[in-house]
């Protein structure tokens, strides 16, 4: 079996970091299947670097826009060389599934498609996204949802429900489970410090908002004392400098409180200098930080957006989307705890993420598709 995993780009991303552990699993459990990348665009970036050293071919057909004829070409004849009885053409994305399709106009290929949000977008992504639902009855991929909440959404949009299934993002448990010391960054002047963090890069439908409005409750409401101590940390691309949020983040006040790390390669050891996790997006599929915070034994306050509930089992405190009065009061409740309630929840998700979210159990789940696609079961 050949799987040939198509990208956009190969940015530092959660579908990014899924693909990666699915190929180290793929390498342990079934050292038969052989892969390969195809990025759209040519942007070597540091992931590129690192499949190559795991010795993955990565190839560009540098597809820069929309309307790239010769990138579409491009693309086809890389893809036409797996039309073979044996592969798999796994697309990651709307534009990854839109434009493989187009190419494969003809072919014989067995395409996959994935999807790995919740609402869809605007612009011309959302035009992708849309008509890529009317192209899913014609050239009928399957189609992997990464959350229930996703499949629904599409469904409703004009995707094929009966091609569609969900595989849940997988993590590496063996290695996020354990106890990580130290960090490259240590944001914690002393252990009274109290880190309220978040990961994600920035975009507005992630909520950084609801974060900054919510400190300038929690000051209202806490002891000066207390807030001194609390500190808000964010790991992400894009959160110190986005246009959106110069109305907060060009608040000297405001911004005493908060440390941003940029986006991080590992975010394991950083995750561990926390206290409280919070994901105040305002809509989601299937959060992998989210996930990520959980194995590393740290209370979670989120958004009821996407699948959170559901990866949650009502053990993470849940607020309203939009609400900044809501994440607030959540956080409150997080920092009213003694340390050993707080300990005694983030071992109950630890728990739960490590039960249902091994990259195991979810390599297995594509690894079975991929199967059943080429009709070997």
């Amino acid at each position: 079996m050949r799987v040939v995993h198509v990208f956009s780009a190969l940015y530092q991303g959660g579908a990014e970091n899924q693909l990666e552990l699915l190929l180290n699993q793929s390498f342990r459990a079934t050292p038969e299947v052989k892969h390969m990348v195809i990025s759209l665009k040519s942007e070597i970036t540091p992931l590129w670097k690192r499949l190559e050293k795991m010795g993955v071919t990565v190839l560009s057909c540098n597809l820069n826009s929309p309307l790239d004829v010769k990138g579409i070409l491009n693309l086809r004849r890389m893809i036409s060389a797996f039309s073979g009885e044996k592969d798999i053409i796994q697309c990651w994305m709307y534009h990854a599934n839109f434009f493989s399709t187009i190419a494969s106009v003809g072919l014989k290929n067995n395409i996959v498609w994935n999807i790995r949000r919740t609402q869809i977008p605007q612009g011309i992504t959302g035009l992708i996204a849309k008509f890529s639902g009317f192209m899913s009855y014609l050239s009928k991929p399957y189609i992997v949802s990464n959350s229930y909440a996703g499949l629904d959404s599409h469904v409703a949009a004009g995707y094929n429900k009966s091609r569609m299934k969900v595989i849940p993002n997988g993590f590496d448990t063996s290695v996020s489970i354990q106890d990580v010391e130290g960090g490259e960054v240590s944001y914690k002047e002393d252990d009274s410090d109290f880190i309220f963090g978040h990961v994600g890069r920035y975009a507005p439908v992630k909520g950084h908002r609801y974060i900054f409005e919510a400190i300038s409750i929690l000051e209202k409401k806490l002891s000066k004392a207390t807030f001194d101590k609390i500190k808000f940390v964010f790991i992400g691309r894009g959160v110190s400098d986005a246009q959106d949020l110069k109305v907060y983040t060009s608040n000297s006040k405001l911004m005493e409180k908060c440390v941003f790390l940029g986006e991080k390669e590992h975010i394991s050891p950083l995750l561990q200098q926390f206290d409280c996790f919070v994901l105040p997006s305002e809509s989601e599929g299937f959060p992998n930080c989210l996930v990520e915070a959980m194995l590393a034994a740290k209370p979670c306050v989120a958004t009821d957006v996407g699948d959170v509930k559901l990866i949650g089992d009502n053990v993470i405190l849940l607020s309203s989307a939009y609400s900044s009065i809501e994440l607030a009061n959540n956080m409150l409740i997080i920092l009213n705890k003694s340390e050993s309630e707080r300990k005694a929840m983030g071992e109950n998700l630890q728990m739960i993420a490590s039960n249902k979210y091994s990259i195991f159990e979810s390599w297995k789940q594509y690894f079975n598709l991929y199967n059943k696609i080429l009709g070997n079961t």
